[in-house]
């Protein structure tokens, strides 16, 4: 072999080995370039993966931010409008309250009549007056000064008394004294005899005491009240009897019509009734006789009633609507009124009793016949 042949086979070997670090290195590189594309790839999905989580999350804040704004408002928006129902509920409350107290003062003015007052009485005044109501139910209140008189006194003859030392109440002892006189002027029978009057919580113990022990207790508890709850114990009220017989007075008895007819033009009435006895709880009296006024005695006459009855009725008779009762030529007007205060006259010019229960009975006097009477 040549040289020259030699130094084309060295030539063509170094062209090859030449070729082959080129085709090498071009392989080498073209791997390269597409490691790189494919991790550039990588690298540029990963970044717009996370550009499009931070514009996701940009408009999620965005748009909590607008719900949390959207929210406050409608909050804000709410509180007003309670604020305003609040306070346009307490604007409306306020006028409804001025409205009622206005209503209220205008009802009180117009309830208190021109002339008359607003009184307030002790709490005593509740169990005082002719027209307490004493029985198996309410007590007699003890008082220190019962205006007590000795029947004695104002007696003008006619009648007999069993003791003198007889009291009652002083307007109830001439009333019964008056009675009991025209009653012998009218009949010229002078054999009643007034058998009691006033009577002491021991004298109506020892009384009860005895009827039971002689009579047995259901007779005591049907005749005779228990101590305490005796009308005796106000002086308004007296047994007759007769003085040939030295018994109570019966409906029998000859005397007894006139009295039994004729008590209420004196302000008495025979406070057990025969008809009576299941409202009183007692057997008839027709011996005993209670003071109640002329108008309350008229009235329970004329209409059937006994003092129960009677006081039950007043509580339906307030100063809007009174009870109006004529006794000849006057005229009484009597209203009730529940607890101490009562509405009455300024000047002064009325009677007031408590019913011994829960309230007062006014009594007002004229002598003006234009009224109709209740008692007719």
């Amino acid at each position: 072999m040549t040289n020259e042949e030699r130094l084309q086979q060295a030539q063509a070997r170094e062209y090859r080995s030449r070729y082959v670090v080129f085709a090498v290195a071009l392989v080498i590189l073209v791997a390269l370039l597409s490691f790189v594309a494919v991790q550039g790839k990588t690298l540029l999905v990963e970044h717009e993966r996370k550009e499009a989580e931070r514009i996701a999350a940009e408009e999620e804040a965005s748009r909590q931010a607008e719900e949390a704004e959207r929210l406050a408002k409608e909050e804000a928006e709410r509180l007003a409008a309670e604020q305003s129902a609040a306070a346009e509920a307490s604007r409306l409350a306020e006028e409804s309250a001025a409205a009622e107290a206005s209503r209220l003062a205008e009802e009180e003015a117009n309830r208190i009549p021109e002339g008359y007052v607003e009184k307030e009485f002790d709490e005593d005044q509740l169990y005082q007056g002719y027209l307490q109501l004493i029985n198996k139910d309410y007590a007699y209140q003890f008082k220190e000064d019962d205006n007590l008189v000795l029947l004695y006194d104002e007696a003008g003859g006619g009648y007999y008394m069993s003791d003198f030392g007889i009291q009652m109440e002083r307007t109830a002892s001439y009333e019964f004294n008056r009675m009991l006189m025209d009653f012998y002027y009218e009949t010229w029978n002078g054999n009643i005899l007034v058998l009691n009057g006033w009577r002491s919580l021991e004298e109506a113990q020892a009384l009860f005491d005895e009827d039971s022990d002689y009579n047995g207790i259901e007779h005591a508890e049907s005749h005779i009240m228990l101590p305490g709850y005796s009308e005796h114990h106000s002086g308004l009220a007296s047994d007759l009897g007769l003085y040939y017989t030295e018994d109570f007075l019966y409906e029998y008895n000859e005397e007894y019509p006139w009295l039994a007819e004729h008590a209420h033009e004196y302000g008495f009435v025979i406070r057990y009734p025969e008809n009576k006895t299941e409202i009183t709880d007692i057997a008839f009296e027709p011996w005993h006789y209670r003071y109640v006024g002329p108008a309350p005695a008229a009235y329970m006459y004329a209409n059937d009633l006994c003092l129960e009855e009677f006081i039950d009725l007043m509580r339906e008779h307030t100063i809007e609507d009174p009870l109006i009762v004529e006794v000849g030529d006057t005229t009484y007007t009597l209203y009730y009124a529940e607890g101490t205060t009562a509405i009455v006259p300024e000047d002064g010019n009325y009677e007031v009793s408590g019913n011994n229960v829960d309230g007062l009975i006014i009594t007002l006097t004229s002598t003006s016949d234009s009224t109709e009477s209740d008692a007719e």
